[in-house]
Formats: structure tokens, C-alpha cells, sequence
């Protein structure tokens, strides 16, 4: 839960103005005060992804999910990787699993199910391991379509995160070319660095075929060390090659971060992980500004 400084520090403004507030705030008061000062958010589909594993994707989509939510952000969280990293870490722990629905189910004829997840203003679209035969029902021409008109129908969520899978198949092009915004994350080593171009010129590519603009790229360090040679080194290419689309902070390598997610917490639950917590707080923000609601 949030203080009001930090939701006034968040919205760019004073305490003051925006009234008697308690002392922690949660999803559903933070939306409230918001509301009644007239901010709110500006609807945007997103991902942080990248055609390399090990990256930090899905650690990175599952806290930013959070960090927004913490501030008052309805989010809905779409897995597309078979993998089900997210959804298996997001879901309630008394839910069922079996039988669960995924959009493989839209493509079949169906409806995609989206169930509350952990965090209080956080729904899911699961994912489960036969996601994988999404790619046999469906081709790159229709799926982004479908994509795209399941995200256009939930009109109720101010930020549609897509977690995807590490290459760019049918599923995580149909994700890609659908988005606002897309943040590469990079870990300090060079073949993440070489993973930006190629995700990069694969996404455009694809949009180009489907007819759709290109999202806004962005890159973001991800597990750096400071007190590595190597990542000095990496910082200074990724200042030289994509200075232009650099985000100004990155991530932290953290065994805290990691630890609290083993353990089914986020990062602003576990002390021992507070180092990431401006960062992502920052990648939220760029992800999904508050704005003034005329």
C-alpha cells in the first residue's frame, strides 16, 4: 500500500491537494482520491520483451503490473508464453488451474477468460501449456486481428501488459504489433545488446506487413552491476547505439528481488528487495503517466 506522500510524489503534486487522506492507501482509495482531484490514466498496450531469455521479461511485466496498481492503475495482465511463468505466479493460490481458460479458447470458438489475480487491481488472461497449439488454429494475418479486438472490448483497464514468449513466433508478433510501447529489456552482456536490433527490425518488419504503425521502443538495463567491468562496458555501447531510446535509470541485479518472487511476493512486499523498488516505480510511470482529466 501506498502513503499519501508517495501518491503526491507519484502525481506530481502536494498532499495538500488532495485532501484528508489515511495513512496507507490501497488499489480501491488511491483510485478514489484520484478520481475526486481529477487525475487519471491514459489507456495504453504495452510489453517488455525481447527476442533473448534470461532477460528479466516476465519479472519485469509481473512488478510494473504491481507498481501500477499500487498507484491506482487498472491493469490487465495477457500471458502469452507457454511457459506460464506469470500466470502460474499471478493466480490466487486457492484457484484451480485445471481446466483453466486461455485465449487459445477465442480462437477455438470461445471466450477468453480473465480472472483476478493476487494483486488488487490486477486481472489475468492465463496462460497454460497447450497455448502452444495457438499457432496451428491461427496464422500471422488473424491473430493480431483477434488480439486485438479481445484488448479493444476491455475498455475497463487503463494498461494491458503483454507477457510473451522469448522469440518471435505467431503469438509474440500478434502481441508486439498491437502495442503502444514496447521496452526492450537488456541484460549487460552482448548478445542482449545484439537482441535489440534484431526484436527491433522483426517488429517493424511485422508491422509493416499488417499494415499497423510501429510502437514506441524503448530499452531498459535490466541486472545490472555497477561493480562489473563488463556492464561499464555495455552501458557505454548502449549509450553510443540507442542513446535515443534509453530509458535514463535501469535495474539493479538483485538476489532480494529474486528471493521475494520465489517466496510469491513482489518487490514492494519484501524489504530485502527495496533497491528495485524506484526503478520499477520509474518504469511504471513511463509505461502509464497520470494525467490531469479535463
Amino acid at each position: 500500500m501506498l502513503t499519501a506522500d508517495q501518491l503526491a510524489e507519484w502525481l506530481g503534486c502536494g498532499v495538500a491537494s488532495l485532501g484528508e487522506l489515511p495513512k496507507r492507501l490501497d488499489h480501491s482509495v488511491v483510485r478514489r482520491v484520484m478520481n475526486d482531484a481529477g487525475w487519471g490514466y491514459r489507456r495504453i498496450a504495452a510489453c517488455i520483451g525481447v527476442e533473448k531469455g534470461g532477460a528479466g521479461k516476465t519479472f519485469l511485466t509481473i512488478n510494473t503490473a504491481a507498481a501500477l496498481a499500487m498507484h491506482g492503475a487498472r491493469v490487465l495482465l495477457m500471458d502469452f508464453d507457454p511457459q506460464c511463468c506469470a500466470t502460474n505466479y499471478m493466480l490466487p493460490d486457492e484457484m484451480e488451474t485445471d481446466g483453466l481458460s486461455t485465449f487459445l479458447n477465442v480462437v477455438e470458438g470461445g471466450s477468453a477468460a480473465i480472472v483476478p489475480s493476487r494483486f488488487e487491481g490486477v486481472d489475468l488472461v492465463p496462460a497454460r501449456p497447450e497455448l502452444r497449439r495457438l499457432e496451428r488454429y491461427a496464422d500471422a494475418r488473424t491473430l493480431p486481428g483477434m488480439v486485438e479486438s479481445l484488448v479493444a472490448v476491455q475498455t475497463g483497464y487503463d494498461v494491458v501488459l503483454f507477457d510473451i514468449p522469448p522469440f518471435f513466433g505467431i503469438m509474440a508478433s500478434s502481441c508486439y504489433v498491437i502495442c503502444d510501447l514496447v521496452v526492450f529489456p537488456v541484460t549487460p552482456d552482448a548478445w542482449s545488446i545484439e537482441s535489440i536490433s534484431l526484436t527491433a527490425k522483426d517488429v517493424a518488419s511485422a508491422c509493416l506487413e499488417s499494415g499497423r504503425s510501429c510502437p514506441v521502443f524503448a530499452v531498459l538495463p535490466n541486472k545490472v552491476n555497477p561493480n562489473r567491468r563488463s556492464t561499464g562496458e555495455v552501458m557505454a555501447r548502449l549509450r553510443e547505439e540507442y542513446g535515443d531510446i534509453l530509458l535514463p535509470f535501469s535495474v539493479r541485479e538483485s538476489a532480494g528481488g529474486l528471493n521475494a518472487m520465489n517466496d510469491g511476493y513482489n518487490v514492494f512486499a519484501r524489504q530485502d528487495a527495496k533497491i528495485l523498488r524506484a526503478p520499477l516505480v520509474a518504469l511504471a510511470r513511463y509505461i502509464c503517466p497520470p494525467v490531469k482529466v479535463s
